[in-house]
């Protein structure tokens, strides 16, 4: 296996920051910040928001294939309002057997704000992202109202 380039690695080194919450994505440019990374390697913000997207499209394909193979299904929504400013949010996560191991796991599949109407289509959404079909390979649907 191919070590990492520096480029690779200063991307994840990034990635692991922003999604902790310290930094936002056109810190990456500023040099001052760059002086704490490990990897220093000069990506734009650009550019992270390409990293971001690739990551975010090969953790789906990945998801997509291990839901595939897992067959059975269940389907998981959660809701929730924030108190200030009231907004509110809706997770759709599925609950499968890994295929591999037979292990329990839950894979959040959507997120998102919206308004209560939504909820449907955010659902139909998911489902179909994932090629998921109630009656043929989700079995349940369980949802906190």
């Amino acid at each position: 296996m191919n070590k990492p380039n520096d480029e690779t690695c200063s991307a994840l080194e990034w990635i692991d920051l922003i999604v902790e919450g310290l930094v936002n994505i056109q810190d990456c440019e500023n040099p001052k910040m760059r002086r704490f990374t490990k990897h220093r390697s000069l990506l734009s913000a650009f550019r992270m928001r390409e990293w971001i997207s690739n990551l975010a499209r090969n953790t789906e394909d990945k998801l997509k294939q291990e839901l595939r193979e897992a067959n059975k299904i269940s389907i998981l929504i959660d809701g929730w309002t924030t108190a200030s400013p009231s907004t509110h949010y809706v997770a759709i996560f599925a609950g499968y057997c890994c295929p591999n191991n037979k292990e329990y796991k839950e894979a959040l599949l959507s997120f998102k704000p919206g308004i209560i109407n939504d909820h449907l289509l955010h659902f139909e959404n998911a489902i179909a992202k994932y090629d998921l079909k109630v009656g043929e390979n989700i079995f349940a649907i369980v949802g906190k109202r």
